[in-house]
């Protein structure tokens, strides 16, 4: 069995110091001249080939931290953003700094118990919390957050500090300003009832509403907005007078294009479009995707959402906070990729 390499043996193949090797692997050397950055590399591609592995365990017992961030999810459906391309972007910023992610989902009467946080730290040994929280969040969380003192940054809510989040109002604006520079004069927005309380859902409307009015145009909107919570049958009900609202709103109006929350209302509204004989021959629309779904056959222009980025913006601001010593940070808001094939 091949003994595990160590920081001497990283070191002796590279023609370094073992100090060096230590400052590289365990991220505290950031070098900004090109000729220490790439031998920093060739350190790590090395530790990498001898198969060395830091001890995260008898780093923790020497400097008190352990290099873990945990990422905090709701049991609830819906309530937090699991998208794939959101933890790759996480991991991936960790990585580069010597750090690594865990993920927890926990119920949110669990969240909000008194000293939970500071528990949730202690039993994962984490330096630091991500918060996947999106909407509908727990009274109390923000507060048991903030007693706890640790490091946090919040995934995609509107908060002044320590956030990242999407430009969703920028991002209404932008899908609407494409379909009248396609020649439609006459445009819907439409949102459907279950993806009620958060942000997105007001300011994509607002968007759509500011640019149409900008361009003379009085706007159409379809929808829960209003961000209340419905239960399935609320949902249904809700969904099927709206597909009726729709189809008599498209022919009364002359409707020739949509702009969607998302691709379910999308497909639902061109559908709603063709079915009115002679109403247009080429109707348009546009709605929001998550950037992680562009592989899947799709007919329609987007407006994406990066959560990749949005995941590498977060772990970026949450190293500032870090080496801040927990001073607040402004909130990062990102802007939206319009993708029109």
């Amino acid at each position: 069995m091949r003994a595990k390499s160590t920081l001497r043996d990283v070191a002796e193949a590279v023609g370094v110091s073992v100090n060096t090797v230590s400052r590289v692997l365990n991220g505290h050397a950031e070098y900004l001249r090109p000729t220490y950055a790439r031998r920093a590399e060739v350190i790590r591609r090395k530790a990498e080939e001898l198969g060395y592995m830091t001890n995260s365990f008898a780093k923790a017992m020497r400097y008190g931290k352990s290099g873990t961030v945990c990422l905090l999810q709701s049991t609830t459906p819906y309530r937090s953003n699991r998208s794939g391309d959101l933890i790759d972007g996480l991991t991936d910023a960790l990585h580069e700094n010597g750090m690594r992610l865990l993920v927890e989902r926990l119920p949110d009467e669990v969240m909000c118990r008194r000293g939970a946080i500071p528990r949730v730290l202690k039993e994962y040994s984490a330096d630091a919390l991500i918060v996947n929280y999106t909407d509908r969040i727990p009274e109390n969380l923000e507060k048991s957050l903030d007693e706890s003192g640790a490091p946090v940054v919040w995934l995609n809510v509107k908060r002044e500090y320590d956030c990242v989040r999407y430009d969703d109002e920028g991002g209404g604006y932008a899908a609407a300003e494409w379909i009248l520079a396609n020649g439609h004069t006459c445009a819907a927005y439409v949102q459907a009832a279950d993806w009620d309380g958060h942000y997105s859902t007001a300011d994509r409307a607002a968007g759509f509403a500011r640019c149409m009015r900008d361009h003379g145009r009085e706007p159409l909107i379809f929808g829960n907005l209003d961000g209340r919570h419905l239960d399935p049958d609320e949902i249904h009900a809700e969904r099927t007078v709206l597909w009726r609202k729709l189809l008599d709103c498209f022919e009364k109006n002359g409707v020739s294009a949509v702009v969607a929350y998302s691709d379910f209302e999308l497909l639902h509204s061109m559908e709603a479009l063709r079915r009115i004989p002679g109403i247009v021959p080429d109707p348009a629309g546009i709605s929001f995707r998550d950037m992680c779904r562009c592989a899947e056959p799709y007919p329609y222009p987007s407006v994406w959402i990066d959560g990749y980025s949005l995941g590498r913006e977060a772990i970026g601001m949450l190293m500032k906070k870090i080496s801040d010593n927990g001073s607040p940070q402004p909130s990062i808001v990102m802007s939206e990729t319009m993708n029109p094939s």
